[in-house]
C-alpha cells in the first residue's frame, strides 16, 4: 500500500520495530462527520516520536475558542501541536 498504515478502532497502537534517525513523517487523519464531545474527548490520539518522549497531537480541535469555550482545549493540545511542549 505504498507505505501507508491505517489504525482502526480498538486495534491498539501502530509501532515500528526499527529505530530511525532523521525522518520526514506525513500524517493524515479524518475528523468525525458528526461533531460530538468537547476538548480532549473529541477523537483524541497522537503520533509518538523519540521513543514516546514527544507526542504530535491528533485531535478534532475544530471550533476551539477560549473566548466562548465552545470547545475548550489548551494551546499545546491543539491538532498538530507537540503536546505539552509547543502550541
Amino acid at each position: 500500500m505504498n507505505g501507508t498504515l491505517e489504525s482502526v478502532r480498538s486495534a491498539g497502537n501502530i509501532c515500528s520495530r526499527r529505530e530511525f534517525g532523521d525522518v520526514q513523517l506525513h500524517v493524515e487523519w479524518q475528523a468525525p462527520v458528526k461533531v460530538q464531545g468537547y476538548g480532549q474527548g473529541r477523537g483524541n490520539s497522537g503520533v509518538f516520536v523519540l521513543g514516546g518522549m514527544y507526542e504530535v497531537q491528533v485531535l478534532d480541535s475544530y471550533e476551539t475558542n477560549p473566548a466562548d469555550m465552545k470547545n475548550p482545549n489548551y494551546a499545546d493540545g491543539q491538532a498538530g501541536a507537540v503536546y505539552g511542549q509547543n502550541p
